[in-house]
């Protein structure tokens, strides 16, 4: 996670370079400028965000990986609540830190008559 963060703040310092030389070139205003720089860094965002929800990433709560979530890795756990019954959890386990990661909870089925 903190190579992804470091990578990060390097691309969007070279992309505030690279659109500051361009548009001190083009002799276009201060505001103008910071707003290109803005919008850039923003579709940089949600580039990243979308590739992320597409590849069905989770990211540790302990340890801060990210992991996929595939369907082979997945467990349910069940926890006794007494009288209430039982609640049921989908879990994951952190390849790097091996903690539990519930990702849902799985509600009952409910009868059809």
């Amino acid at each position: 996670m903190t190579i992804f963060i470091i990578f990060l703040c390097m691309s969007i310092m070279y992309i505030v370079f690279l659109i500051t030389i361009d548009d001190l070139l083009l002799n276009h205003t201060i505001a103008n400028t910071f707003s290109n720089i803005i919008n850039k860094i923003k579709s940089k965002l949600e580039e990243k965000n979308s590739m992320i929800k597409k590849n069905k990433l989770h990211i540790c709560k302990v340890c801060k990986t990210n992991f996929e979530l595939l369907k082979e890795n997945k467990y349910i756990a069940v926890e006794n609540n007494g009288f209430q019954g039982y609640k049921y959890y989908e879990c994951f386990d952190c390849p790097k830190c091996g903690c539990q990661n519930i990702v849902n909870i799985r509600e009952k089925e409910v009868d059809k008559k």
